[in-house]
């Protein structure tokens, strides 16, 4: 259904990681299964000054993964 790949998929943008997640979680429905919201994340990962441009960019726009 999903591969490592779709799963830990590198972005450099919110935007790209929320399309992302509305990717997975349509593949989720078609197959009748959820996402549980206690055991799903994101990671940042970068140096100081882009992880702080996410928090900032996080704070307008809040990554969405379903209704969670």
């Amino acid at each position: 259904m999903a591969y490592q790949d779709d799963v830990a998929r590198p972005t450099r943008s919110v935007l790209e990681a929320q399309v992302g997640a509305t990717r997975m979680e349509y593949m989720l429905q078609e197959k009748g299964l959820q996402a549980h919201p206690d055991k799903t994340s994101i990671i940042v990962c970068g140096s100081e000054s882009f992880k702080k441009l996410v928090d900032k960019d996080l704070a307008r726009n809040a990554l969405m993964f379903g209704k969670f």
